[in-house]
């Protein structure tokens, strides 16, 4: 694996943590570019990268539109850790797949209540003659095929793979009415950090993503003695790495 665009697939993590469950998979470690750590790896025989872009959402746009440019994969996969909402029936170390990523907090906030940005007028991204606002859908067959590699890498555990919504907050969830609030709003099965800001410069770029994430811990009245983050980061890892594994198969077959 000699030069930069040779990978079929490319993971992104927000932070080492998250990276550590991927192990040996990815032996070949450097630097992409931004100076971000990019580990190369076959896994199963298909030729990824692993790329630790910070957390947020300024540092997983960042991060990925500078290392697209260059890597040009099939497919961006975003794993890492995620915070359930508890309404959702989702518990922590549980596996979740995107079907879209919603930005939760953009929009106009007034003395009526929240409204979603496409009250103001302008999207965030106009591509193929299609609007974004808030949201970015993903394809029901990418969806599918991360439901079902994440079903068989959860299998003999007990955890249970849930497919919803995502939402992507500027501000750690960290009290039950907060949750509450946010999953009455979007139906969301758990939140994270980067995930819509990572769709958005992938649906920008014309590059297919997908997003698997482990329940870290639930989205009630911050406790993190009840948190699990290791082991949510690997249950998120072992679904990647059985996705990715299944790459090449006819899907359906």
């Amino acid at each position: 694996m000699d030069s930069a665009g040779d990978i079929r697939l490319l993971v992104a993590v927000a932070t080492e943590l998250e990276a550590a469950p991927f192990g040996s998979l990815f032996p070949d470690a450097g630097l992409g570019a931004g100076g971000l750590a990019l580990r190369k790896g076959e896994p199963g025989g298909v030729s990824a990268g692993l790329l630790v872009t910070g957390i947020g959402m300024v540092n997983a746009a960042l991060a990925l539109s500078a290392n697209l440019a260059v890597l040009n994969p099939e497919a961006v996969i975003f794993s890492g850790v995620g915070g359930g909402y508890p309404d959702s029936g989702i518990s922590v170390r549980d596996v979740a797949v995107a079907t879209s990523e919603t930005y939760g907090e953009l929009g106009v906030l007034t003395a009526e209540g929240w409204s979603p940005a496409n009250v103001i007028g302008v999207p965030v991204l106009l591509r193929d003659g299609r609007e974004y606002f808030n949201e970015f859908s993903i394809p029901d067959e990418l969806v599918e095929r991360a439901r079902h590699a994440a079903a068989g890498s959860v299998e003999s555990s007990g955890a249970q793979v849930a497919a919803g919504v995502f939402v992507t907050v500027s501000q750690v969830s960290g009290t039950r009415a907060r949750g509450r609030e946010l999953f009455a709003r979007f139906g969301g099965v758990c939140e994270n950090m980067e995930g819509a800001a990572a769709a958005h410069v992938c649906a920008a770029l014309g590059v297919p993503f997908m997003e698997i994430r482990g329940i870290s811990n639930l989205v009630e009245d911050r406790d993190r003695a009840s948190w699990d983050l290791e082991g949510a980061a690997e249950r998120a890892a072992h679904a990647v790495a059985r996705l990715i594994s299944q790459w090449l198969r006819p899907w359906g077959s």
